[in-house]
């Protein structure tokens, strides 16, 4: 079930972890411009292993195809979210951005999203991130290795 949410609501977070509940708000409302305020301007964004989007209006405009065809009829979920500061002005969040199937639980396994962010007068905004699919671990489980 997709959350109703006007653009508006979807302001840059007071605090940089909230950034991941922000990303999954702003997805859920199937509106691209519901994004806007969470990308810097000149952000880098990497939506699959094949493609890197420069600036926020070109990764808005990426969202935006997304949403009006296979994304609107998805919905995300956050689970494991970790927030670590590099300095005062920025942080790296990483997360599980899960989708929810029709009986409204996640799908495993969920992606991962990693998000670089800083801080700026208006609260923490994505200045890059990566979202990765899953699929199979380079290096082998500890259990695997023995």
């Amino acid at each position: 079930m997709a959350t109703a949410l006007s653009a508006a609501a979807i302001a840059a977070p007071a605090q940089p972890g909230d950034v991941a509940q922000a990303f999954i708000e702003a997805w859920n409302s199937h509106e691209a411009s519901a994004f806007n305020d969470l990308f810097t301007d000149d952000a880098e964004w990497v939506p699959v292993v094949e493609t890197r989007l420069s600036g926020r209006t070109q990764i808005v405009a990426d969202l935006q195809t997304a949403h009006g065809s296979w994304a609107r009829r998805t919905t995300l979920a956050a689970s494991d979210v970790v927030t670590s500061g590099i300095s005062d002005s920025a942080a790296v969040v990483l997360l599980r951005a899960g989708f929810l199937g029709k009986d409204g639980q996640r799908v495993e396994p969920a992606n991962a999203l990693l998000l670089v962010v800083v801080k700026d007068a208006s609260g923490w905004r994505i200045k890059a991130g990566q979202l990765s699919k899953p699929g199979a671990t380079a290096m082998p489980s500890t259990a695997a290795a023995k």
